[in-house]
């Protein structure tokens, strides 16, 4: 049986390391294909950072990582982008300076990474230069990828500089809007509905695609997902149990599935039902 990815978000680490991955990639080809500014809110735990982690390699252009998966023979592998990822899950922002200083040092680890100037002191300037900086340097546009683009703000509900925070924010993410000709595609996820935040109040909507039939799926586990990729564990389990395959997987079915955003499909929570499987085949 394969690892079960458990606390690993990382798509190069997965498919290099033989982690079990269920492939989404049929869901990335369509939303790329639709549209390149996009937006898709998920509950924590459900996977929105390795589908960020997956558009990386995507673009990069790391073809190996994708053999056997549905996009493998699809996409143009020779028309590669560079690639700048922000990361807002790990921060901690109790206030408006601690935010700025966040979003400083990412902004400096990403100019190293690309070896490029950060010349302007504020943070729209810096951002700008980052883009414009990854782009001159290239030649080609640049993807840019934001994962939990509002813990920031969630994290500062109660806290009386909650309106500083969305205003520090709404002027960084409105740098994407200026910069506009040097971007291929934002890909862009959180917990909350963007529509909710005042923090794009400055850069055009990204097509929400969380309530789109089409992308209900794209995080979680389809019923037949679990069946395909997870037969041997639920045998395991079922002979743990001392029930049948379909007993085993209506148990499972009821503590893990039900989450739906087209009220018609549902999807298992990848987490929980991972740490679950996990559990009771290593716990003997």
């Amino acid at each position: 049986m394969q690892k079960l990815p458990i606390g690993r978000q990382n798509f190069k680490k997965l498919r290099e390391n033989n982690y079990l991955y269920v492939d989404k990639t049929k869901y990335i080809f369509e939303m790329i294909n639709r549209g390149d500014i996009n937006f898709l809110s998920r509950p924590r735990r459900f996977g929105k950072s390795l589908l960020i982690s997956t558009l990386k390699e995507l673009f990069k252009g790391n073809k190996n990582l994708f053999k056997g998966l549905y996009i493998y023979d699809k996409w143009k592998w020779e028309e590669t982008n560079p690639v700048i990822v922000l990361a807002f899950g790990g921060g901690e922002y109790d206030s408006a300076i601690s935010l700025n200083n966040y979003i400083k040092d990412m902004l400096n680890n990403k100019a190293r990474e690309f070896q490029v100037e950060l010349y302007i002191k504020t943070l729209g300037g810096k951002f700008t230069d980052l883009i414009t900086g990854v782009y001159t340097k290239t030649k080609k546009d640049v993807v840019i990828l934001i994962d939990e683009y509002d813990k920031p703000i969630i994290s500062n509900f109660k806290n009386t500089e909650l309106s500083s925070i969305e205003k520090k924010l709404g002027s960084f993410y409105e740098n994407l809007k200026k910069n506009d000709e040097f971007i291929k595609l934002i890909f862009i996820t959180g917990i909350s509905k963007m529509d909710q935040s005042l923090v794009f109040s400055k850069f055009n909507s990204p097509k929400d695609l969380s309530l789109n039939t089409r992308f209900n799926n794209i995080c979680g586990y389809t019923q037949e997902e679990l069946e395909f990729y997870f037969s041997k564990h639920i045998e395991s389990l079922a002979l743990k149990f001392n029930c049948s395959y379909e007993e085993c997987l209506n148990k499972i079915k009821v503590y893990y599935d039900g989450y739906s955003w087209n009220g018609i499909e549902t999807v298992y929570t990848p987490f929980s039902n991972l740490l679950y499987i996990n559990t009771l085949i290593t716990n003997d």
